[in-house]
C-alpha cells in the first residue's frame, strides 16, 4: 500500500508493521537516482524481530 502520512501508527484498521520511505530525501545522498538499490539494501536493515513481535500481538 502507499501512504502519504506514514508517521501515523496505523492507517484506518490496518496497523503498520514495517515501512520503507521511498521519497528522494530518504536515499538520494547515498544512492542518487538508484531507488531500486536503496530498496534492495533496505530489506537488510529491517528489524524483523520487532516486526514479528508487533504482528504476534495482532494475531
Amino acid at each position: 500500500m502507499t501512504f502519504e502520512n506514514h508517521f501515523l501508527n496505523h492507517i484506518g484498521e490496518a496497523p503498520i508493521l514495517i515501512i520503507v520511505d521511498e521519497f528522494e530525501h530518504a536515499y538520494y545522498l547515498q544512492y542518487k537516482n538508484k531507488r531500486a538499490d536503496y530498496v534492495n539494501a533496505w530489506w537488510n536493515l529491517v528489524n524483523w524481530d520487532y516486526a514479528e513481535q508487533k504482528l504476534s500481538k495482532l494475531i
